[in-house]
Parts: C-alpha cells; sequence; structure tokens
C-alpha cells in the first residue's frame, strides 16, 4: 500500500475542500508494473480524470491523477496562476510515480494534453493527448492578455453536478497562460519522438476545428495514431459525459498495452 495521505493533505491545506477534487492515486490489485499519470484540463479538477483513472487501475495500472495549482479551490486561484506553476503541479506527480513504478505513462485533457508535451523530456514511455490544441475556438482568446484588464473573468452555465468540480469564471489571466504555454509547445513538437495517441472529437466546441490533427502532423514520432471521435462527443473525453466513453477506453488500453 502506497502511503498517499502526505500529499492530500497538502491539497486539503491549499485549500480544496469537495473529496473529488482532491488528486488521487488507485493502487491495481494485480499490477502490470506500469504507472500512468493523469493530468486534468484548465478549470476542471482532478475529478474529471477519475473515471479513466478507475477504467484503467482495473486494467492493473498504477493511477496517479493530479491536481493543477490553482484548481478545485477558488477561480482568484487561479487568476494567479501561470503555466509554469501547473508544470510543477505535473512534474510533482511524476516524482511520486517515480519512486513507486519504473515505466510511466501521460494522459492528459486539453490543456493538461499540452502540459504532458511539456513533461516530454522526461524519462517517459507513452503519451495520450485527449483534445489537444495548437488553437482555442473563442476568436478573442490569442487577446486575453489585455482583455483581462478589461474583462477579468469569463462567465458560462453549468448544469449542478458540475458546479461542485468546474469554475464557472474562468480567468483571463488563466487564458493568457494558457497560450503562452502553446506558444512554448509548439516549438518543440517535431522533436518529441514518444509513441503517442491522439484523440480528438467531431463534436468539440472549445478549440478550433482540426487543431488536434494539426498538432498530431507537427509530432517528430515515428509511432503515432490520430482518431476522429464523433459529432456527438464533446470536448471532454475522460469523463462518462463522452458518449464514446467505453470506445474512449479502449483505445487507450489498446495504445497503452501494445509494446
Amino acid at each position: 500500500m502506497i502511503d498517499f495521505s502526505g500529499e492530500i493533505e497538502q491539497t486539503q491545506q491549499a485549500g480544496v475542500s469537495h473529496p473529488l477534487n482532491l488528486p488521487f492515486l488507485f493502487e491495481p490489485q494485480q499490477a502490470k508494473g506500469q504507472a500512468v499519470l493523469l493530468i486534468h484540463g484548465f478549470g476542471a479538477s482532478p475529478y474529471e480524470m477519475r473515471p479513466l483513472g478507475e477504467a484503467l487501475c482495473q486494467q492493473g495500472y498504477l493511477v496517479l491523477g493530479v491536481r493543477l495549482a490553482g484548481h478545485g479551490t477558488t477561480p482568484e486561484d487561479l487568476r494567479a496562476c501561470s503555466w509554469q506553476d501547473w508544470l510543477i503541479s505535473v512534474q510533482q506527480g511524476y516524482q511520486f510515480l517515480r519512486q513507486n513504478a519504473v515505466t510511466i505513462n501521460v494522459i492528459g485533457q486539453s490543456t493538461g494534453a499540452l502540459l504532458g508535451l511539456a513533461l516530454t523530456r522526461q524519462p517517459l514511455s507513452k503519451l495520450v493527448l485527449l483534445s489537444p490544441f495548437l488553437k482555442l475556438r473563442h476568436p478573442l482568446a490569442k487577446m486575453a492578455g489585455w482583455l483581462k484588464y478589461l474583462i477579468p473573468y469569463q462567465h458560462r452555465q453549468l448544469p449542478d453536478p458540475q458546479r461542485q468540480h468546474y469554475y464557472e469564471r474562468r480567468p483571463l489571466a488563466g487564458v493568457e497562460q494558457i497560450e503562452r504555454l502553446r506558444r512554448h509547445i509548439e516549438p518543440m513538437l517535431a522533436d518529441i519522438s514518444l509513441p503517442t495517441l491522439i484523440l480528438a472529437a467531431a463534436g468539440d466546441q472549445t478549440v478550433a476545428p482540426g487543431t488536434g490533427r494539426k498538432l498530431f502532423l507537427k509530432l517528430g514520432s515515428s509511432q503515432k495514431r490520430f482518431h476522429l471521435l464523433g459529432a456527438s462527443v464533446p470536448h471532454v473525453l475522460s469523463t462518462e459525459e463522452n458518449p464514446q466513453f467505453v470506445e474512449t477506453c479502449q483505445l487507450i488500453e489498446e495504445f497503452l498495452g501494445n509494446s
């Protein structure tokens, strides 16, 4: 039994109160000797990656879901964070797994996918990118750096269950950081040689159409796959709100399982 209590306590001290927004560690009954690091998206929390984590744990993977800095607490906390702060959160999760597993795979959702790409200078086995992007759909996203002074937060309506796990007010300062992260990642893509699976959705209303495919083409890996899910599939692929969630899990498990 791996002791994860210190990480939980540290996150609670940072202000995370809902138990499903805490980072998680799932240990399989029959271990493969491989680990998976899960990275949630912008304005979300580890809750977003739990269903996928549970599915992978059942397949024998040791699974750690990180909490990105500024998430799961308040939008004001997120407003004060940089993309480097988010990456530190990911690196800390990676280092925890390094103490307990030799082989580490990374799966990131949306902005979490970009952070997964930023981690590729560390020894990794495989990379899975869910709804990755090089361009957001909103035409003003690139102007967030100065819009944040006029409109500090973007408001959106969420159904009741999601309000506990996602921010309804998303800081434009955070969108600016996403753009900075994207600019940091794009020149690196040609040098990334990890085996990579990219899953995108035709129904994605968050990122620009075709941007996942564009990222795929820029990747330097000789072992890469791209799969486009249907028009009924939304941006977030890692929860059961994805009507093709079972297929998504199967594609990921098949990719990770192939040597």
